[in-house]
């Protein structure tokens, strides 16, 4: 998912609390893979994709890797610190939203709230300030199937893959012509109003 998705949640979370019938904005298409725009692959969540993989923000300075995993009904935490409160705070509106869409998209009557687990064995940071480096390599390798390798996933190649991933994303911008404001105005205006 993009940055928006988390965004979205984290923000709508404590609206969402007051009135759980009103999914967080553009849920629906996240859930039909319409969204994000310029990525879209129009599969649905829980039918053709059974795992959605997110960088959520602890605090200003510490992101974590997520996976909601639809079959399993677990929202797993893949972090390079330690998982604190904070942690689960911030992680907590993706575990109770989730069963929520399924309800109101799906029908599914089962809204009891994802489990979270605080996946053991993740490589660690031991230098702070590469944790976006982890959590975007988490996700990269959880979802080609590849194993967490503390061999790999070390602070002493962080500056390489670091520079790769930078590399990875330029070419990426230029190939599918994503200009630099990935945020598309519309969504930035309905959720300054909201």
């Amino acid at each position: 998912m993009d940055l928006h998705f988390q965004l979205i949640w984290k923000i709508e979370y404590e609206r969402w609390l007051k009135d759980k019938k009103k999914l967080p904005f553009k849920t629906s298409d996240y859930f039909s893979g319409l969204m994000p725009k310029y990525a879209e692959t129009e599969k649905t969540w829980g039918k053709d994709v059974d795992t959605v993989y997110a960088v959520v923000p602890v605090t200003g300075d510490h992101w974590v890797a997520i996976a909601i995993d639809f079959k399993d009904r677990v929202v797993r935490i893949y972090n390079c610190g330690t998982t604190t409160d904070f942690t689960i705070s911030a992680v907590k509106p993706f575990a109770e939203i989730t069963p929520y869409v399924f309800k109101s998209l799906c029908g599914d009557s089962n809204i009891k709230a994802y489990e979270i687990e605080d996946v053991p064995g993740t490589p660690k940071m031991t230098h702070p300030g590469d944790c976006g480096v982890y959590t975007a390599k988490y996700i990269e390798c959880l979802m080609m199937g590849v194993p967490l390798s503390h061999e790999h996933l070390r602070d002493e190649n962080m500056g390489k893959i670091r520079q790769k991933l930078a590399a990875e994303m330029s070419a990426s911008i230029k190939s599918y012509g994503v200009t630099a404001d990935i945020i598309d105005v519309d969504t930035q205006i309905e959720l300054t109003a909201r």
